[in-house]
């Protein structure tokens, strides 16, 4: 994972994608700072516009556990299911595209017609997964281990 909210993409010459890392930064709730015991101490309160979310700043407390660039693979897409099973399955292209282009269109400035094909390019060149986060999330980590070692093979 290069980035939990930013990041950014390039469009290769061959029209594969790679991202690069920005911040090397994760947002969490404050009230689930608990699941982190080893990171609640240094998490920083946002603001306002943060949503009652604190920053954890990566990239000081595991620096050499990150990485700045790799290629775009797929597209995990998560949503919250607290009272459900913690699972990832097939997404739609369409809901790659959607769940993008609406998060984009919240955090960015200008988001033109060229920003929302290359957009459109990205998603119909990588297969899109839901990951549905519910009670278990001790298992979100087994399903993406699963899903990358599934990719490599």
């Amino acid at each position: 994972m290069l980035g939990e909210d930013y990041t950014l993409l390039e469009q290769t010459e061959a029209g594969a994608f790679a991202g690069h890392s920005l911040y090397n930064s994760a947002w969490v709730e404050a009230d689930h700072l608990w699941r982190f015991p080893g990171l609640a101490g240094r998490a920083i309160p946002g603001d306002q516009m943060a949503n009652g979310k604190c920053i954890l700043l990566l990239h000081e407390t595991h620096p050499k556990q990150l990485i700045s660039v790799a290629p775009v693979r797929y597209l995990v897409l998560p949503r919250v299911c607290p009272d459900g099973k913690t699972a990832l399955h097939k997404a739609r292209r369409a809901d790659g595209f959607k769940r993008f282009a609406l998060e984009s269109m919240v955090t960015l400035t200008r988001l033109g017609a060229a920003e929302l094909d290359r957009l459109r390019q990205l998603v119909q060149s990588v297969d899109c997964y839901w990951l549905d986060l519910g009670a278990d999330l001790d298992q979100v980590g087994v399903l993406l281990k699963d899903l990358v070692e599934r990719e490599e093979s």
